[in-house]
């Protein structure tokens, strides 16, 4: 198996009858377009970044207040997933929790949209898988949170989260049951509270109000 996992998504489709079968690829097929959305936004936001004046920052914090990837973007380089599960926790600690939270949920569901669970459980990442089942409940994702949770549990208890341990454990795994769990989370990821990033962005805006309230209150 390689280093780093970058497999391609399977939407094969099980036979489940006509009625079935139809639901499940309008299913898969919203999912797969919000995937691509989400990553031709985030790139295109990558390359307005490297281009940002001063102002141009200015401006954007302005105008992206409530978009989500601001968070994740800004957390990049502080949050440390690839030196082992010591320093991400000293380093997901140093952030404030609700922001940690959105950041552990779009790390998961980046890397599962694009490899599966496997390439999730496989890459550094994985070291907060838990913390991505909390982040999803927060943001109103609960069933996403409970997939996340039942794909963590065919690793075994407690999760491992060493790297190399999950590993070990992730080749004892039969490929079938996490490619049953991988068409579940695209699907949720597209549709469930009207998909990841609404529901991301909302929260991101639910906790800045909130901030901004207590500010206010602070300053009577």
């Amino acid at each position: 198996m390689p280093q780093d996992l970058q497999c391609p998504i399977d939407f094969t489709i099980p036979i489940l009858g006509p009625c079935r079968a139809t639901l499940r690829t309008a299913i898969v097929t919203a999912a797969t377009r919000a995937v691509r959305c989400t990553a031709s936004v985030a790139t295109k936001k990558s390359k307005n970044d490297t281009s940002d004046s001063s102002e141009g920052d200015h401006m954007r914090s302005e105008t992206l207040t409530n978009d989500y990837w601001d968070v994740v973007g800004a957390l990049w380089d502080v949050i440390e997933i690839y030196e082992g599960p010591e320093t991400f926790q000293q380093t997901y600690n140093s952030v404030p929790k609700e922001w940690g939270l959105v950041f552990a949920a779009h790390s998961c569901q980046q890397e599962v949209c694009f490899g599966g669970f496997e390439q999730f459980f496989w890459n550094p990442a994985g070291v907060l898988a838990r913390e991505a089942v909390e982040g999803f409940r927060e943001l109103g994702l609960p069933q996403l949170a409970a997939l996340v949770q039942e794909a963590m549990d065919l690793l075994g208890s407690p999760y491992p989260i060493d790297r190399n341990e999950r590993k070990s454990r992730l080749l004892l795994v039969p490929r079938g049951d996490l490619d049953v769990l991988d068409e579940t989370f695209y699907a949720l990821v597209a549709l469930e509270q009207g998909g990841f990033r609404a529901a991301a962005n909302r929260y991101v805006e639910q906790m800045r109000t909130m901030n901004r309230d207590s500010s206010k209150l602070d300053c009577v």
